[in-house]
């Protein structure tokens, strides 16, 4: 369970469970938060992921002012994308990327950052450069992705890494296991802590 916490006050929660079936990896969560001076927000996701991490298919639903929920097959590095706004008829879009291992990073859904820390290569190490998908947005990109080593934090010392897009940065900690503890979007001083 993660706590969603802005200056100091909890304002919402994500429960999440990452698992393991025979050769497919099975990684799902659901937020749940109130927007200060916004209304609520709620949010789910369900990745399957082949043992390498490659994805094979993502569900998602989202609610804030308006309802939508979509999904995304995965098949040699295209993405097929489909989203559903109530009443409209469904958005149909296609991604190509250059790798199959493709991260998907959706909005307001936090775990797919522990899914993204086992994504890296922690062995080579350094920036290491991901194709990107976020579904809601039906936006595709790249991520980097680096080890800016052990950093202490409050009164732990994690493995740190460092998320940049072109517009955010996004700060994992994580355990010796590599699980994530605590994520930090430095922009917004909006620290998620398991």
């Amino acid at each position: 369970k993660l706590r969603i916490l802005l200056d100091g006050q909890v304002i919402g929660s994500e429960e999440f469970e990452i698992s393991s079936s025979g050769e497919t990896w099975m990684a799902r969560g659901s937020t749940s938060a109130h927007a200060p001076g916004g209304g609520d927000i709620k949010a789910t996701g369900q990745l399957k992921l082949a043992a390498d991490g490659t994805p094979i298919r993502y569900d998602w639903s989202a609610q804030t002012q308006k309802k939508a929920s979509g999904a995304v097959d995965f098949t040699n590095g295209t993405a097929k994308s489909a989203i559903n706004l109530s009443g409209a008829s469904p958005i149909m879009q296609d991604f190509t990327f250059p790798s199959p291992r493709i991260a998907v990073l959706d909005n307001n859904l936090y775990y797919q950052y522990s899914v993204l820390a086992q994504l890296y290569d922690w062995k080579t190490g350094g920036k290491q450069v991901f194709p990107v998908l976020i579904p809601q947005d039906m936006t595709p990109g790249s991520i980097s992705v680096e080890s800016l080593g052990p950093q202490q934090v409050e009164s732990a010392k994690y493995e740190t890494l460092r998320v940049s897009y072109p517009d955010l940065e996004i700060l994992l900690y994580l355990d010796a296991s590599h699980r994530l503890m605590r994520l930090d979007v430095p922009s917004s001083k909006v620290p998620i802590v398991r």
